[in-house]
């Protein structure tokens, strides 16, 4: 663990949510808003919470990475870190799509 991050005491704590839908309904919220981001993070937080009471106390900051901001900021789309749906058609033999999982895509040149 690099001591750096953190002084003597303190800690860094990541907590990754990976099905953070892209798409919400507009009467619910919107990810380009950062008040919707921190309550889903609130939310998040509360689930942790149950499992690791004195949790939501013991956060000093926090950074919220919406989908919509991890889309912005890594060009990651709609999101995904995992760069496209992760469905038996797009697994194994055929990631990203069928024909392109080889070390060669379908265009001569291109790898």
């Amino acid at each position: 663990v690099d001591p750096t991050l953190a002084p003597p005491g303190r800690h860094v704590v990541q907590l990754f949510v990976q099905y953070a839908p892209y798409d919400v309904d507009p009467s619910v919220g919107s990810w380009a808003d950062p008040a919707f981001a921190h309550a889903f993070a609130d939310r998040c937080f509360g689930i942790v919470e149950e499992f690791c009471p004195g949790f939501r106390d013991s956060v000093i900051g926090r950074d919220v990475l919406s989908p919509l901001d991890l889309e912005r900021v890594f060009g990651l789309h709609r999101g995904s870190i995992s760069h496209g749906a992760l469905s038996l058609n797009q697994l194994g033999y055929a990631r990203p799509a069928a024909g392109f999982a080889g070390y060669r895509s379908p265009v001569p040149g291109l790898y």
